[in-house]
């Protein structure tokens, strides 16, 4: 019985539309033509939902196409999510009345889905600060925790979060690995809405531009809520309970304002007149509070006169804004030359959040003089430092710099405090690539000046911290090199981001960012980087599962390499071609292209290529059923990376030794060997090995008769690396055979292992 026909048989005996289907599992009405047609193949989250819509006998789970696997049951209960809620701000005017409004919103029970409120109102109306306090009133009745995330829509500089970006963000969170979450963006939204059924979560998403923007974030499940805000209404959000917020009545403001100045201060007249000057805008009130407190000897009087003086200078502004800009105006005038510059130059950061080594490199200034500026821009509620040296600008102030501040900095100078941007980040990259993979090569970096890679950090950990924490700022930096022509920068960038791609599996980044390396390396007519990066990108594809595309890098790599004369990168890329046979199950062709690079390996003194070289044969002979050449090259793989002190890729190859016992029916072998993998990821801190290593004994168990023992394994195997799901691993794939029933298939077509 064929899926798409038996969904259409279903639906409509069930007396339903495409258009009310798609409603009641959030899938679109598209979609949901191209599965009941055959030109889609459905996923089992998709499966699940239409399940649960339809009530019908006969499980549509149940019709999935061979090959689509069924979803894992959720866990009894989902740790509570850890991604915490900003800080509600403490200059928060009551709004009793909107407070009340989003309360009813998300407290009603006629919602057949996730109560959704949207907050709406003119920048620096406080929308961000009403939902902050409201979340943080409500959070304690929402047991699975908060997911809180800023999509950028309003940021000047920086690109607005497209939904595919945050699924891929929640899904994460909500402990979906990265093998695992679709390209779709269909059928991303239905894998989130999939992992939220049964739970009770409060979804925050801020600096929303559109519906089509958020729609796809919104969960099916009834015990979840979703706050809102934008600058525009959102009415194709048509379930949604909509919150206008509007600016401070001039009582509220004027109250606001003098509470900002001193408490239980009384402002009389004047304070009525500055906060119609400001527009009742809080973001206004407070800079042009600011002010007042550095200079008290203005007075209240002072302050309006000076407001009321700039208000005919901003014409340019519209009526909603114009009121905002002469407060920020006010405040830039105050500023010293030094300030003003800094503040324009900080436009060019592609974040709106930032740490001082980054300024200072724009600054072209030492950091505790760069600091001291970034003090007095604080002061003037122009900057904020949100922790001891990371800042922040508002999306506002940074439209105003860079319409003020930045326009009286020479382009010569912006493009050189660019480049000192974009050299500071390489340098500290470098340093990241180099605690990752120390045994790499790395060529000469653009720098002209710049601290050696290393001093930056204290640690690998410490390393990690930071990268993590700057990973979306670095991806936009290959993005502005590229656009600025800093080609070398560019590529360079995006080289050296690919370790930390690799280990965090951050797929799309890694992909965007070396698509555009390719792009800044041909523009540089610099033939070597474009055939490496080609190479970097082909193996991005693989690891995603793109065979096809992989391949087409790798043969334009090779191409470059041959025309070069460079035996090291045509031999390199013969390994990733050879990755690419594997996985088609071209396992000769495979063995051809490995054993040509270690040869060269062999003959250059290449002693880290040539055991990892040895460890990809023996994972292509274990799939020839040639078990002792298997074993034989993995024990060569593991003697070369002990001399080398390579102590993850050592425990990679003991897991490739067991899982050749295991594919030859050593049992008691696979067993010994893959203990001792465990035992060496542990000691270098490798969850993921030792997660794989924990799967194999689990299997090892399983084809021993021992069902409790292997699921006791496999437990824990969870446990230590929840994200070892990819089916291009040999033993997980093993694992799901004996969980789906199929036993061990002896000799049968042994599943890819994964290239690392």
């Amino acid at each position: 019985m064929a899926f798409g026909s038996e969904l259409r048989r279903q639906r409509l005996a069930a007396g339903l539309s495409l258009t009310e289907l798609a409603a009641r599992i959030h899938y679109s009405e598209g979609y949901l033509v191209k599965v009941e047609t055959g030109a889609a193949s459905p996923n089992a989250a998709f499966a699940e939902l239409c399940d649960a819509a339809l009530s019908a006998e006969v499980s549509l789970a149940a019709l999935l196409p061979s090959g689509v696997s069924r979803p894992r049951a959720l866990a009894p209960v989902l740790p509570r999510l850890r991604m915490d809620l900003p800080p509600a701000v403490p200059w928060f005017r009551d709004r009793v009345r909107e407070v009340e409004d989003v309360y009813a919103a998300l407290m009603r029970d006629d919602a057949g889905s996730a109560a959704v409120c949207a907050i709406s109102g003119l920048p620096g109306v406080g929308k961000t600060a009403l939902v902050l306090r409201c979340a943080h009133r409500l959070r304690s009745r929402f047991t699975d925790g908060c997911l809180f995330l800023d999509l950028r829509s309003h940021t000047p500089g920086a690109h607005a979060i497209e939904p595919a970006a945050a699924l891929d963000r929640f899904l994460r969170l909500l402990g979906v690995s990265p093998d695992e979450i679709p390209d779709d963006l269909d059928d991303r939204a239905g894998a989130f809405r999939y992992r939220l059924r049964g739970r009770s979560v409060l979804i925050v998403l801020d600096n929303a531009a559109t519906a089509a923007q958020v729609s796809p974030l919104i969960p099916a499940e009834p015990n979840c809520r979703v706050l809102v805000t934008s600058r525009d209404r959102l009415g194709a959000l048509d379930d949604a309970r909509h919150v206008p917020l509007r600016a401070l009545p001039r009582q509220e403001a004027a109250e606001l304002l003098c509470s900002l100045i001193e408490p239980r201060r009384e402002g009389g007249e004047a304070a009525y007149r500055i906060a119609d000057h400001c527009g009742g805008l809080p973001l206004a009130l407070r800079i042009a509070a600011a002010r007042l407190r550095d200079n008290a000897a203005w007075g209240l009087a002072g302050l309006e006169d000076r407001l009321a003086d700039e208000a005919g200078r901003l014409r340019g502004l519209d009526d909603d804004e114009r009121c905002v800009g002469v407060a920020f105006n006010l405040s830039y005038r105050q500023l010293s030359a030094a300030q003003r510059r800094l503040f324009g130059l900080v436009v060019l950061h592609p974040a709106t959040e930032f740490e001082l080594t980054a300024i200072a490199a724009l600054a072209g200034a030492a950091p505790h003089d760069t600091e001291r500026e970034l003090d007095g821009l604080c002061e003037a509620n122009l900057l904020e430092e949100r922790v001891r040296g990371r800042y922040r600008i508002h999306d506002l102030l940074k439209a105003f710099a860079r319409e003020t501040a930045l326009v009286a900095v020479s382009e010569d100078e912006q493009r050189a405090a660019l480049g000192r941007l974009l050299e500071a980040e390489l340098s500290a990259v470098a340093a990241v690539d180099l605690f990752l993979a120390p045994h790499r090569y790395r060529p000469a970096l653009a720098l002209s000046a710049a601290s050696p890679a290393g001093e930056r950090f204290g640690d690998e950990a410490e390393a990690l911290h930071w990268i993590i924490q700057e990973a979306e700022t670095l991806a936009a930096l290959v993005g502005l090199a590229l656009d600025h022509g800093f080609h070398e920068q560019c590529w360079q960038l995006a080289y050296l981001l690919r370790s930390f791609y690799f280990l965090d599996k951050r797929w799309d980044s890694w992909i965007s960012t070396h698509r555009l390396a390719v792009s800044a390396a041909r523009d540089g007519r610099n033939a070597w980087a474009e055939a490496v990066t080609h190479n970097n990108l082909g193996v991005a594809l693989i690891d995603r599962g793109d065979r096809d595309q992989a391949a087409t890098h790798f043969r334009t790599a090779l191409d470059i390499f041959r025309e070069l004369d460079d035996g090291h990168g045509t031999a390199t890329t013969r390994a990733h071609l050879a990755w690419v046979s594997h996985h088609r199950g071209h396992h000769h062709t495979a063995l051809n292209d490995f054993s040509a690079a270690l040869t060269f390996y062999r003959g250059h003194g290449c002693r880290r290529n040539e055991a990892i070289t040895l460890r990809g044969i023996s994972l292509v002979e274990t799939a020839l059923q040639r078990y002792a050449d298997a074993s034989d090259h993995a024990l060569a793989a593991i003697e070369l990376f002990d001399e080398l002190s390579l102590d993850l890729d050592a425990a990679m190859a003991v897991n490739t030794l067991a899982w050749a016992d295991y594919r030859a029916g050593r049992h008691q072998a696979a067993a010994h060997h893959y203990s001792e993998a465990f035992s060496r990821a542990e000691r270098c801190g490798s969850s993921y090995e030792a997660s794989r290593a924990v799967t194999g004994l689990g299997n090892v168990h399983a084809a021993l008769g021992e069902r409790a023992a292997a699921e006791r394994e496999w437990r824990r195997a969870r446990r230590l690396h929840p994200r070892l799901v990819s089916g291009d691993v040999g033993e997980i794939r093993v694992r799901e055979e004996f969980l789906h029933g199929e036993g061990h298939l002896e000799g049968g077509r042994p599943p890819a292992a994964d290239e690392r």
